[in-house]
C-alpha cells in the first residue's frame, strides 16, 4: 500500500509539473495546476518547519498539533526568504525555480518521514468514533470548504471594500516588484510600507505565473485556524468542544467572505492564534521552549499586519506578565524577565519589515506617528486626514453608551464597522455565561485574552476586520458554553441544538448568498473564459 500511495504522489507531481511547463489547454488543468503547486508548497512549509523545531525540543500532544507549528513557522521561513532575495534584487522565475528544487531535495528525509507519519494517521481514522453529531459538523465544514474553494479559484475582481484592497496593493504591489525584479520604495501607494509577511507568499504566487495561488494560499489559512482551533480544544477540553469550536469559526459568513479573496486577514488570524496557542501551552508545561514558540508566532503577527500590536502583543504580554505576577507568585523581577525574551523575540522576528520602512522612508511603522519619526512621500495634513479617516470607523470614542452597543452592533449593524457578518450565534449564547457556573482554567485564559482584546479594538479601530484573530478564540469560549449549557437536562439540550441548528442555517444561507454573488462557477469549470469573467464583473 505504501509503494501505492508513493506512485500515485509521484505521478501527481508529474502532473502538476508537466501541466506547468506544457500548460496543456484543458480547462480543468489550470486548476489542478494552482491546487497542485499549493499542495507542494504546504508540504515544504511542513517539512521545513519540522526541521527547524527539532532543534526547539519541544514536546508536542500529537503528530497533528506539530504540523500545525510546523506549517506556521515554514510559512514565515518562505515568506522572509521571499523577502531577502527581493531586497537583494533576485525576484526570477527561473531562480525560485531552482530553489524550490533544492529545497525538496534538502528536505528529502523530512518528507519521507512526514510522509510515514500521514500515512499512519489516514489508516487510523477508520477506528475513529464517528457519532451523529461528528458526521453532521464535519459535513457542514467540509461543504463551506467547497464553496470557499470555488470562490478562491477565480479571477479577484474588485466590487468590494475587502476585494478593492487586495486589487490595490495584497496583490499590486507585489506585482509592482515583479516587474521591477527586486523590492523597491513605492511612492505612489503608502500601503507598500506596510508588513507583508503575507505578501510574500503571494509574490512566490505571481513569480511562479500563478495568481490564483495568491487567494488559494489566503484559503488555505482559513483551514488552518479552523484545524488549529480543533488541535488546541481536543489538547485542553474535549473532541466535541473541538469540531464544534471549528465549525462556528469557519461557519462564519466574513470568514467564508475573506476565504475568497488574496487579502492577510487569515493569515493573521492563524500567527495570533497560534501564539495564544503556544503561550497556553507555556503556562501549563513551563517548559520555555513553548514561550520562544510563541514570540516567534507573535512576531510573524507583527509582521503579517500593524493591528498586531495593540491587539494582540501589548494582550500577550500583559497575560504573561500577570500570570506569572499573580497566578504563579513569582517575583516582579522574574515576570519582567520573561516579558523582555517573550518582546525581544517578537520584535527579532518582526523587525525587518520595520526595518525597510527605516531604510526605504525614514519611519519604521509608516504612515503612522508622522510627527515623530515623519516620512518620505507623506505629509502632516496627509497623517491627519489618515487618522481622521481610521477614526472614524465604527460608532465614536466620546460616548461611553457605544460602547455597551458594539456587540449588537457587530452583529446586527455591521454597514457601521465595514461590513461583513459574524452570525448570530455569540449574541444570542452571550447571557448564557450567566448560567456558567463550571469555569475551566483554559477558558478563563481565553476569555481574558479574548476581554482584553475587545477592549483594545473598541479603544482603537472599531473595524470589522480588525476582529477576525479573536474570533477563533470566541468560538472555543462559546463551543464549550454549549456544550456545557446542554447537560443541563434533555429539555435544555433539546433547545439549544434547535437554536444551534438555526443559527448554523442563517451561516450558511449567507456563505450560499456570498458565493452566488460572486458567480465563480462557470469561469472555474471552463465555461467561461477569464477575459469574458473579469469584464462582466
Amino acid at each position: 500500500m505504501k509503494k501505492i500511495l508513493f506512485f500515485a504522489l509521484t505521478l501527481w507531481a508529474f502532473v502538476v509539473l508537466g501541466a506547468y511547463y506544457l500548460s496543456y489547454p484543458f480547462p480543468l488543468i489550470p486548476i489542478l495546476l494552482e491546487i497542485g503547486l499549493l499542495t507542494i508548497l504546504l508540504f515544504l512549509a511542513i517539512c521545513l518547519g519540522r526541521k527547524i523545531l527539532r532543534h526547539f525540543k519541544v514536546k508536542f500532544n500529537s503528530f497533528f498539533e506539530e504540523n500545525l507549528f510546523s506549517i506556521g513557522l515554514g510559512l514565515g521561513i518562505i515568506s522572509y526568504s521571499v523577502l531577502g532575495l527581493g531586497l537583494l534584487g533576485l525576484l526570477y522565475h527561473w531562480l525560485f525555480s531552482i530553489l524550490l528544487v533544492i529545497l525538496t531535495i534538502f528536505l528529502s528525509s523530512e518528507i519521507k518521514e512526514t510522509l510515514k507519519g500521514i500515512w499512519q494517521r489516514v489508516t487510523n481514522i477508520s477506528r475513529e468514533r464517528f457519532t451523529p453529531l461528528n458526521i453532521t459538523l464535519g459535513a457542514i465544514i467540509i461543504g463551506v470548504v467547497l464553496i470557499n474553494l470555488i470562490g478562491a479559484l477565480a479571477p479577484s475582481v474588485p466590487i468590494t471594500s475587502m476585494s478593492y484592497d487586495s486589487s490595490v496593493y495584497h496583490l499590486a504591489v507585489p506585482n509592482i516588484y515583479l516587474q521591477h525584479q527586486r523590492i523597491i520604495p513605492v511612492s505612489f501607494n503608502l500601503y507598500s510600507n506596510f508588513p507583508f509577511t503575507g505578501e510574500m507568499l503571494y509574490l512566490l504566487a505571481l513569480l511562479l505565473k500563478c495568481d490564483i495561488l495568491a487567494k488559494l494560499i489566503h484559503f488555505t489559512f482559513g483551514i488552518l485556524i479552523s484545524l488549529a482551533i480543533y488541535s488546541f480544544s481536543r489538547r485542553y477540553f474535549n473532541p466535541r468542544i473541538a469540531l464544534l469550536a471549528a465549525a462556528i469559526f469557519y461557519t462564519i459568513p466574513y470568514v467564508a467572505l475573506v476565504s475568497t479573496m488574496a487579502l492577510v486577514d487569515l493569515t493573521l488570524g492563524f500567527f495570533s492564534f497560534l501564539a495564544i496557542y503556544a503561550l497556553i501551552s507555556y503556562f501549563h508545561s513551563k517548559k520555555f521552549n513553548w514561550l520562544i514558540l510563541s514570540g516567534i508566532n507573535c512576531g510573524l503577527a507583527l509582521g503579517t499586519k500593524y493591528t498586531a500590536w495593540l491587539l494582540l502583543f501589548v494582550i500577550l504580554i500583559l497575560g504573561l506578565f500577570f500570570k506569572s505576577l499573580i497566578e504563579d507568585r513569582e517575583r516582579i523581577g522574574i515576570s519582567l524577565k520573561r516579558v523582555f525574551i517573550f518582546a525581544a523575540i517578537a520584535l527579532a522576528v518582526a523587525s525587518p519589515w520595520y526595518l525597510k520602512n527605516i531604510a526605504f522612508t525614514g519611519n519604521p511603522i509608516y504612515p503612522f506617528l508622522y510627527k515623530i519619526f515623519g516620512g518620505r512621500y507623506w505629509s502632516e495634513f496627509n497623517a491627519q486626514r489618515w487618522m481622521e479617516h481610521l477614526r472614524a470607523q465604527g460608532l465614536g470614542y466620546t460616548n461611553l453608551r457605544n460602547y455597551f452597543k458594539l456587540p449588537w452592533v457587530a452583529t446586527m449593524k455591521t454597514r457601521f464597522l465595514g461590513g461583513g457578518l459574524i452570525g448570530p450565534l455569540f449574541l444570542i449564547f452571550l447571557p448564557g455565561f450567566l448560567f456558567l457556573r463550571k469555569w475551566d482554567k483554559n477558558l478563563r485564559y481565553l476569555v481574558v485574552y479574548g476581554g482584553g482584546y475587545s477592549l483594545f479594538w473598541a479603544l482603537s479601530q472599531q473595524f470589522m476586520r480588525s476582529l477576525l484573530p479573536l474570533l477563533p478564540a470566541l468560538s472555543i469560549i462559546f463551543a464549550y458554553l454549549i456544550i456545557q449549557l446542554s447537560q443541563k437536562g434533555r429539555t435544555v439540550s433539546r433547545i439549544i441544538i434547535l437554536v444551534v441548528g438555526l443559527t448554523f442555517c442563517f451561516n450558511l444561507f449567507w456563505i450560499a448568498i456570498q458565493s452566488g454573488y460572486f458567480d465563480p462557477l462557470k469561469v472555474v469549470v471552463g465555461l467561461e473564459s477569464r477575459d469574458e469573467y473579469l469584464s462582466r464583473r
